[in-house]
């Protein structure tokens, strides 16, 4: 285990620095310089008053080193020439409003997600600005950002057809994504209502939360107007996800039984658990929402919490827990992929492409195998359940209702007759002499011959019939719907099925008669316990007729 997590780690650190490595740009069309604060004077900063003091960035975004917001220059290379009817765009996912200044152009053009950012067609995540004119190499374009992003921001000069491409693209990705979680919200609050399971409740809630904070990922949550509104007031991003993390980590403290299987590990997940929601009430706080230490700590947290969830997993895993092992291969990936996030957030790395698209697709994955493996643990919960209600119900020996379930398949068949205006016949049955079997081959051929008994009995009957012991070697059979006629005729075929062959046992041939009173029970007023008692007396006569035979009560 320890080589697999080593393995792991090394991998991590290797796909880390090639994703991250610095790279030349040769093709890129445009290069960014950063100029200055938000509160540089535009016609300075357009007249070029700044140009000495611009240092350029290393990637094509605007990077929070020190911070995104400010002025910032963009530089048409070569490259711009060549693309068809090209656009400026910006990858923008927290709340972000923009000015834009085009060489020749007097006025900026505003960005901004709080208004009809929509208008061009494209999707809340990019910020995008049609050039008016065709531009040469060495033009510049000037903007003024105000944004609350604390992670570099992408920003790309493409043909307007290629971006509606690939804008199309993604939207559909994280469409399936935000459907599906969709889905499993709806799934999980059926399951916690119908089946009265507060975990999938548990689950759901967590889910919910996990969706709000990918829509506020890839900036779909900018779609409604409420949230965008919201976002102007608080951070939404952070305290979406900081929620979705409280909650599953709650689930998770549940659902690996942390406080059974790793008490120290428990002791730690409830502390981080109130950290979250401590930190979670800060975001709410105007003196504090936007201080650095308060992601700081969070994203801290959400790392422990995530540490705590593999060590009690693994733990599980090795003593052979199903439970430890879909928890552990549902999570992994958000595990790891989280902390990838985070490590991006706090040292200021440009995103990963391929984590970007990766990361909200393991909330999806965790989600779905979560559901399942909680759906399976409930169903699991409920057959062992209906079992050991059914066994209550049921005689051991012979797998037919025992007496007290037999009376109230009685009570049900008579309820169920009175209503249908049928008739209802009750069939009482004794093994003849079977003292002297037990007397003479011991109890355990007692009990084989009334187990061969009950399937003989039930092989004459048909569906719908109610089968039980009613103790001892008695049986009493309801037959529901049935004349007089088809009484008689189904209660000869139970008398020469256990008779007219012997029952084998330890090399012996035991053979077996039955003797059975039978009663019509077709007046409404009569309670079954009567009709009951008719056949027994039926049953009597028969005894002391001998046996081997059918009577019927007057």
């Amino acid at each position: 285990m320890g080589k697999f997590w080593r393995f792991l780690a090394s991998l991590g650190v290797l796909l880390f620095i090639a994703t991250h490595s610095p790279c030349a740009h040769a093709e890129d069309p445009i290069k960014i310089y950063r100029i200055g604060g938000p509160e540089l004077a535009s016609a300075d900063v357009l007249a070029g008053k700044y140009r000495s003091q611009e240092v350029e960035s290393e990637v094509q975004a605007f990077t929070p080193i020190p911070e995104n917001r400010g002025w910032w220059r963009l530089e048409l290379t070569a490259g711009a020439e060549l693309l068809s009817r090209p656009v400026l765009h910006l990858e923008a996912l927290s709340l972000t409003d923009a000015e834009v200044w085009l060489p020749g152009e007097l006025s900026p053009v505003k960005l901004s997600h709080k208004h009809n950012f929509t208008e061009l067609g494209y999707s809340p995540r990019i910020l995008v600005v049609e050039l008016t004119r065709p531009m040469k190499a060495g033009e510049s374009v000037y903007w003024r950002v105000l944004t609350r992003e604390v992670s570099p921001m992408p920003v790309g000069l493409e043909s307007e057809m290629q971006l509606r491409k690939i804008d199309a693209e993604i939207s559909r990705y994280f469409s399936l994504i935000e459907g599906t979680l969709i889905a499993l919200i709806f799934a999980g609050l059926v399951l916690s209502i119908t089946m009265r399971e507060w975990p999938f409740l548990l689950l759901t809630l967590g889910t919910f939360f996990s969706l709000l904070f990918v829509m506020a990922d890839n900036g779909n949550i900018y779609y409604y107007a409420l949230f965008t509104q919201w976002d102007s007031e608080v951070p939404l991003q952070r305290i979406f996800g900081m929620s979705a993390f409280a909650v599953l980590a709650y689930f998770s403290y549940t659902f690996l039984e942390m406080s059974v299987n790793t008490p120290k590990v428990a002791w730690v997940q409830r502390i981080l658990i109130f950290v979250m929601l401590l930190l979670l009430t800060a975001n709410f706080v105007p003196a504090v929402q936007f201080h650095p230490w308060v992601p700081a700590l969070g994203n801290l947290a959400i790392i422990v919490a995530s540490i705590t969830g593999v060590i009690t997993s693994t733990v599980l895993v090795r003593k052979g827990s199903r439970r430890g092992r879909l928890y552990l291969i549902s999570w992994l990936p958000l595990i790891v992929l989280t902390v990838w996030r985070v490590i991006e957030i706090t040292f200021k790395l440009p995103f990963n492409d391929w984590i970007s698209i990766a990361y909200p697709a393991s909330y999806m994955l965790a989600g779905v195998l979560l559901y399942l493996g909680l759906g399976e643990r409930v169903l699991n919960y409920k057959r062992q359940r209906d079992t050991n209600h059914m066994l209550a119900r049921v005689d051991s020996l012979t797998d037919v209702y025992n007496r007290r379930a037999l009376d109230e398949r009685l009570q049900i068949a008579a309820s169920q007759n009175s209503k249908s205006g049928g008739m209802l016949a009750i069939l009482f049955a004794d093994l003849d002499h079977f003292k002297t079997i037990n007397d003479h081959y011991g109890h355990a051929a007692g009990d084989a011959v009334l187990k061969q008994v009950t399937i003989r009995i039930r092989e004459a009957l048909r569906f719908g019939d109610v089968l039980g012991r009613y103790g001892g070697e008695e049986f009493v059979i309801a037959l529901p719907d049935s004349n007089t006629e088809q009484a008689y005729t189904i209660a000869e075929r139970i008398r020469l099925n256990v008779s007219e062959r012997p029952v084998e046992f330890s090399g012996n041939q035991i053979f077996v008669t039955v003797s059975i009173g039978l009663s019509m029970l077709s007046d409404a007023s009569e309670a079954v316990d009567s009709a009951v008692q008719r056949a027994d007396a039926a049953l009597l006569y028969s005894k002391q007729n001998g046996r081997n035979c059918v009577h019927m009560s007057n």
